[in-house]
């Protein structure tokens, strides 16, 4: 793990911050690869996390919000300078521009690190980030020793990474996870697949980092045991991650992982509801079961709960019941969802690996789609 530690010049001249700083660095410079710097780098990517130190400052701001840009988690240190009577002191000077960038700053950093309960407590009130953790300040109590806070710093510095994972996944990373999913509820396909060859490769290139973002994400999504099912059909040893010892902060994402609901919609619109059952009266379930499936992936998408499991679920459906085609795309444009339903489709084409010969209508390529799948993959 590579850490820059940010501090301003005009902040790490102030002889408590130089010192916090100083003893922070030198202890966890023992468990990590640490630098301190008082400019920030016109480039991020070599550092795992950001921790910047102190609040009324713009370069702080700037700092966190070119993080954020290059998808590099932040924990920012306050040092209390979001104490009420501060707080009140820049608003009688009438820097309100000031303190709302502050807030947004605040918003932005994927963690804040706060020095004691008192300063907990009136930072909460103000609800400006949620992502909190109390470590003590060694210099200021004796409750703890300088090692302590260093190896307590360490853990928030991993929670944070774990919170932040989906950031850190990128297109191999990506493309392994949808080899794996393949190999694990369509076996049949991914033997005749022209990723079978790349596979193991793509699996070996793999970091101990990779996997644990991949097990994060996976548990997140509701896809674990598909994953941990396709490593095994490609015999490839499954590595030793337990999620539940995991320490994040409440998922970003508020989704669904129960079975896609395939014989009631979610939207719980009678209009559609009738008019579904009417147009499959005269013929068997399955059509009526992926139409009602295609709405609730929609309804979730514009409720932002869809997850990738529900992708997992359509593609069973699709490739593996028995039903008709035609009749299928007649429902489709009678309820209004065909062209969202074709872009689906390429979706499970593009993610999954569905083929064209299991495609129940043309697949749809555009923007649009694009879209689509980020929603629902949550990756770039």
């Amino acid at each position: 793990m590579r850490i820059l530690i940010f501090i301003p010049k005009r902040m790490y001249g102030v002889d408590t911050n130089q010192k916090f700083v100083s003893t922070l660095s030198h202890c966890l410079s023992t468990m990590a690869d640490v630098d301190v710097k008082n400019q920030i780098p016109s480039s991020l990517k070599d550092y795992s996390l950001i921790h910047v130190i102190g609040c009324w400052n713009h370069r702080i701001a700037r700092a966190i919000s070119k993080a954020k840009k290059q998808n590099i988690p932040t924990v920012i240190t306050p040092l209390g300078s979001l104490e009420p009577w501060i707080i009140k002191k820049h608003r009688t000077e009438k820097i309100l521009t000031h303190l709302h960038s502050r807030h947004k700053m605040i918003k932005n950093a994927s963690a804040v690190h706060l020095c004691g309960d008192m300063e907990y407590k009136s930072f909460k009130t103000l609800d400006w980030n949620r992502c909190l953790q109390i470590i003590r300040n060694s210099l200021l109590t004796n409750e703890i020793t300088d090692m302590d806070m260093a190896q307590q710093m360490m853990s928030l510095y991993q929670k944070t990474l774990d919170s932040n994972c989906y950031s850190k996944i990128g297109d191999d990373v990506e493309d392994a996870i949808n080899y794996m999913l393949l190999a694990g509820i369509d076996f049949e396909s991914f033997q005749t697949s022209m990723v079978k060859k790349d596979v193991n490769q793509a699996l070996k290139s793999l970091t101990d980092d990779d996997w644990r973002h991949i097990f994060i994400y996976a548990s997140d999504e509701g896809i674990l045991s598909q994953i941990k099912k396709g490593l095994e059909n490609v015999q490839f040893k499954s590595p030793d991650i337990v999620i539940d010892s995991i320490e994040r902060f409440s998922p970003v994402f508020d989704i669904n992982i129960e079975p896609l609901e395939s014989t009631r919609l979610y939207s719980k619109s009678r209009i559609l509801g009738r008019k579904i059952d009417d147009l499959t009266s005269d013929q068997g379930d399955e059509e009526k079961q992926i139409c009602i499936m295609i709405h609730n992936i929609k309804f979730e998408i514009r409720k932002g709960v869809v997850s990738f499991r529900h992708l997992i679920d359509l593609y069973k459906a699709i490739k593996f019941k028995d039903y008709d085609e035609d009749k299928l795309a007649d429902i489709l444009k009678q309820t209004h969802i065909f062209k969202f339903a074709s872009r689906i489709v390429f979706i499970l084409k593009d993610v999954i690996g569905l083929t064209e010969g299991y495609m129940p209508i043309p697949a749809t390529d555009d923007k649009t789609t694009d879209k689509l799948r980020k929603i629902i993959t949550k990756l770039k």
